[in-house]
């Protein structure tokens, strides 16, 4: 990825970004794993709110809402990620583990 200066590190939108690529890479490769097999229903439950709280933060950077009340938004949606994407891979892991 290429950002135009050091600042662009600190953007919580692409913080929001990163954490919503890397939540989509874990679904991936569930998928390509088993294929047959659903996502855990808790897990789609907390994407489907972290999409929520990525979509209402980028509606609020749009609008130019302060920075401060869009930081809520967007650490909500990556915590969402991050819990969904470990919830998933938790899932990965036991049933690799059953014979």
């Amino acid at each position: 990825m290429l950002f135009s200066s050091p600042a662009a590190f600190r953007s919580p939108l692409a913080i929001l970004v990163l954490s919503a690529i890397a939540a989509a890479s874990i679904l991936l490769e569930w998928y390509r794993q088993r294929r047959a097999r659903r996502i855990p229903r808790a897990s789609t439950w907390i994407l489907m709110l972290g999409v929520a709280c990525a979509a209402t933060a980028i509606a609020s950077d749009a609008v130019h809402v302060s920075a401060r009340a869009s930081l809520l938004p967007i650490c909500l949606a990556v915590a969402c990620f991050g819990i969904a994407g470990g919830l998933v891979l938790a899932n990965m892991r036991k049933e690799r583990a059953r014979p």
